[in-house]
């Protein structure tokens, strides 16, 4: 492999073998940090790698699958010569965090309220189911008593049949 990247430039397959990454992993990293890569053609147009823009493309890998770089990362760190990216929050941390424990608090505030209207909701409908079970024995008891009342109506008529029927006209 040496030979060929000394003498006529490896292709995106033989990089592609080289670095253990797919053709268009490598296509992609050449599109997208294109203005570092420093890639020659070959009389059909094929991009060659020689062994500049080979070591450009190892540290393209080991930025992005070791460092875990983003594509915009790693052009940063080219771009700036070799500066890392580093992510400067707006805020300190202690700031972020006062926010958070803030939100936190406004959200349990919040749900306090939730249940306390829960909870009052949930007494006002057993207060109901008790008004209706008491609704439902009173006409229970109220139906077995009727019953009763007929058989006593009806025992009284038996014995007016018994009796004469004049004594009905008195």
């Amino acid at each position: 492999m040496n030979e060929n990247v000394s003498n006529n430039g490896l292709k995106v397959k033989d990089v592609s073998n080289l670095l253990q990454e797919s053709p268009s992993v490598i296509r992609n990293w050449m599109r997208e940090l294109k203005p570092y890569i420093p890639l020659k053609k070959d009389d059909n147009g094929y991009n060659l790698f020689d062994e500049e823009a080979l070591a450009v493309m190892k540290q393209i890998k080991e930025l992005h699958r070791d460092r875990n770089y983003s594509i915009k990362q790693i052009e940063h760190y080219f771009s700036t010569g070799g500066k890392d990216y580093i992510i400067v929050p707006d805020k300190s941390t202690e700031e972020i965090l006062a926010e958070e424990l803030r939100d936190i608090k406004e959200r349990l505030k919040v749900q306090e309220e939730e249940n306390k209207k829960r909870d009052e909701f949930t007494k006002q409908l057993l207060k109901r189911l008790d008004e209706q079970q008491e609704y439902i024995d009173k006409k229970l008891l109220e139906r077995t008593e009727e019953p009763s009342k007929a058989l006593e109506e009806g025992e009284k008529e038996e014995e007016k049949e018994k009796s004469p029927w004049w004594k009905f006209w008195q």
